[in-house]
């Protein structure tokens, strides 16, 4: 089995891209399981700091998954199964 290998580049600052989330959460469309564990605690502690905390890593790669997620048809457009470098 191969896969098409898609480099992910940041279309938009890094500021741009996290503020793009709070209309997800405030709207409900983010899903944070009950159980999240620690990880949840810490992207919490994130999003209350931004943009003048430390650390924001957890946000900023949480702000990719509206980049990677396509519409079925975009997707079609990118080959079978593309995968994408660093979304992993």
């Amino acid at each position: 089995m191969f896969f098409n290998i898609v480099q992910l580049k940041a279309q938009r600052k890094k500021e741009e891209r996290i503020s793009a989330l709070q209309p997800r959460f405030s709207s409900g469309s983010v899903w944070i399981p009950q159980n999240a564990g620690e990880w949840w605690t810490e992207l919490k502690g994130e999003m209350l700091a931004f943009p003048h905390g430390v650390h924001d890593d957890l946000l900023d790669s949480l702000a990719y998954v509206e980049q990677i997620a396509v519409t079925p048809m975009k997707r079609k457009s990118l080959g079978k199964n593309p995968i994408y470098a660093g979304a992993m």
